[in-house]
């Protein structure tokens, strides 16, 4: 049978390869079948042996940027630093990612974990494979006590012993996994990537507000410099002088309008004490007026006497005699004839005094018209000084209005600064009281123990190689077999004999 023609009897054209067949090779060859079997199993056993126990732990955390509204993010929202979208979470899943191969944070990471007690003994071996050497011993000695050549060979390391996945694929919820050869060295990895990844978004945080503190530091120190420009604090101190300045001027016309009040009304009085001197000066008394005078003030006397006299002998009179009738009569009688020399007369002020009172008026004169004169004088200036103030306090108060309107035209920049003064503080008290918007589990799961291939999938590895194995051991042996085995045989190798039946096996 040609090789050709073997080849064509295993293919079959629906099943590729031809199975009654295949069933029969296997019997045919049982001995070569049973020894791939044994050597299928020796090797799947050898390999499974030969594993690493590793020490599987894991932590899950989470963006709370998504699943929180705290203080901080309504903060953040209120100075527009809010990223809450689809691209904000890709970029943190990408972040978040991109730390596994990040060589400072795998740098830092490294520092964290010598400053550990046990990282003398923590086991950094291969997990695909046993040995018995241990590599951190090994590379201290490769390095000749060099700590930057350790760190560097640790952080080319350390990256195969944990990774970061995102199963749900949405940027939320992550998964931190660490397996190592030791329980302790899992657990002590676990801890201090899981704290690393938080310290890192962390100073990321920070570091996104810094940035925008700087850029409204910037926009405030050219905000300063434009109002600096403007002379702005040159105009609110020249305000609040002018300000000072009005009040303390029209306080002074106050007074000044006051004092021109009080010099008003002393003036009057003055004047009218000049006139009224001068008319009685001018009015004079002679001397008919004073012989007058006398007669009136004697009459005055007389019927004052003469009433009081009346008056006495009517309270003492006991009886209504003759005598005493006359003696009243006769003086009532000489108290009407007074009176009426009295009125002729004119009761009127007393000459004397009047002539008294010009004399005074003659020695205050002068005295009057020096006053008169100053308080005409006074008047005077101080209607020409209110003049001045009232000039005065107009250009004062057109220079505050003035002032006042170039400082209203700079307010939009001077609110803008505020603005951006507040945010400035806002984002530095963001800086200082920031915290990591990933939140990790309380609690990592216990390190469990198990082998990259486990006893269900080295089974069903080994059905797959022992099946493959044996498809190429009985084809190959199949192939280069010139043995006939049966009829069919027979005739594949001599299609034109024909066969005349089959020798009996025969038993001893």
């Amino acid at each position: 049978m040609i090789l050709k023609e073997k080849i064509e009897r295993l293919i079959d054209e629906s099943t590729l390869l031809n199975i009654p067949l295949m069933f029969k090779l296997l019997f045919r060859y049982k001995f070569v079948v049973m020894a791939t079997i044994v050597f299928c199993l020796s090797v799947c056993s050898y390999l499974y042996t030969r594993q690493v126990e590793i020490y599987w732990s894991s932590i899950r955390f989470s963006n709370m940027q998504e699943k929180s509204s705290s203080p901080m993010d309504a903060i953040s929202v209120a100075l527009g630093t809010d990223a809450k979208d689809g691209g904000f979470n890709n970029s943190l899943a990408e972040e978040v990612r991109a730390l596994r191969l990040s060589m400072d944070f795998t740098r830092n990471l490294v520092n964290k974990l010598m400053e550990k007690e046990y990282f003398d003994k923590m086991d950094f071996n291969p997990t695909n494979k046993k040995s018995d050497k241990f590599i951190v011993s090994e590379l201290k000695n490769t390095c000749e006590g060099k700590e930057d050549c350790f760190i560097e060979a640790m952080v080319r390391l350390v990256p195969g012993f944990y990774s970061i996945e995102d199963p749900e694929r949405t940027g939320l919820n992550f998964v931190l996994e660490v397996g190592t050869a030791d329980k302790r060295t899992t657990e002590i990895l676990l801890d201090v990537v899981a704290k690393a990844i938080s310290a890192s978004r962390l100073d990321t945080i920070r570091m996104g507000y810094i940035e925008q503190t700087k850029s409204a530091e910037k926009l405030v120190a050219k905000e300063r410099v434009s109002l600096k420009e403007k002379n702005y604090l040159g105009l609110v101190k020249k305000k609040e002088l002018l300000k000072d300045e009005v009040t303390n001027l029209q306080y002074e016309i106050q007074i000044h309008n006051k004092l021109l009040m009080e010099n008003q009304s002393q003036l009057t009085i003055a004047e009218a004490k000049v006139q009224k001197a001068n008319s009685i000066i001018k009015l004079g008394v002679d001397n008919k007026g004073l012989n007058t005078d006398k007669k009136r003030n004697f009459l005055r006397e007389k019927i004052d006497n003469l009433s009081k006299d009346i008056n006495a002998l009517e309270l003492i009179r006991i009886s209504h005699s003759t005598r005493e009738i006359d003696i009243l009569n006769s003086l009532k009688k000489e108290l009407r004839k007074s009176e009426r020399k009295l009125k002729k007369l004119g009761n009127t002020r007393s000459v004397a005094s009047l002539n008294e009172f010009v004399q005074k008026s003659k020695i205050k004169v002068e005295e009057n018209e020096f006053n008169y004169r100053v308080f005409k004088g006074y008047a005077l200036k101080a209607s020409k000084k209110a003049v001045l103030l009232k000039e005065k306090s107009t250009g004062l108060v057109d220079s505050l209005l003035s002032t006042k309107t170039k400082l209203e035209h700079m307010r939009p920049s001077v609110n803008f600064l505020k603005a951006l003064e507040a945010k400035v503080i806002q984002l530095k008290l963001l800086e200082i009281t920031s915290t990591s918007d990933l939140k990790f589990d309380n609690f990592a799961t216990f390190p469990v123990k198990t082998k990259k291939i486990t006893r269900l999938m080295l089974f069903v590895y080994t059905v797959f190689f022992i099946v493959f194995s044996l498809l190429g051991v009985l084809c190959t042996r199949f192939l280069f077999d010139d043995n006939v085995y049966d009829e069919e045989d027979l005739k594949r190798i001599f299609p034109k004999v024909n066969v005349l039946g089959t020798a009996p096996t025969f038993e001893e």
